[in-house]
């Protein structure tokens, strides 16, 4: 799992690659919990590089979305791959974040 990050506008993304999972899911949760979130309004999970993902991953996205919320801090998803779309959807949990087709598209929702 590789994992890269930036602010622009105080909008923090950050860019999966690889597989997240039982090996790794703990380890990427601490990394963007642990980031620091008092100048930040909104933080992008982009998924276009992630080539699989299990429960844990959907653990982590459920862990981080409650942690931002406490923090007040918007959050969104960005470029499902379709086995994503369709794991968060047999979950019943399509409804329950933010999702947008592309960081752009997430960026300028956040703005408005």
């Amino acid at each position: 799992m590789e994992i890269q990050s930036g602010v622009k506008d105080a909008i923090l993304v950050v860019s999966l690659q690889g597989m997240l999972d039982a090996s790794n899911a703990d380890p990427v949760e601490e990394e963007i919990v642990s980031i620091d979130l008092l100048p930040l309004k909104g933080v992008i999970i982009d998924l276009s590089g992630l080539t699989y993902m299990s429960s844990s991953g959907i653990r982590v996205l459920i862990k981080i979305r409650r942690h931002l919320k406490n923090a007040n801090i918007r959050f969104a998803i960005s470029s499902l791959q379709p086995f994503v779309h369709e794991i968060l959807d047999l979950a019943d949990l399509l409804n329950s974040f933010e999702i947008y087709p592309d960081i752009a598209d997430a960026r300028a929702a956040f703005t408005t």
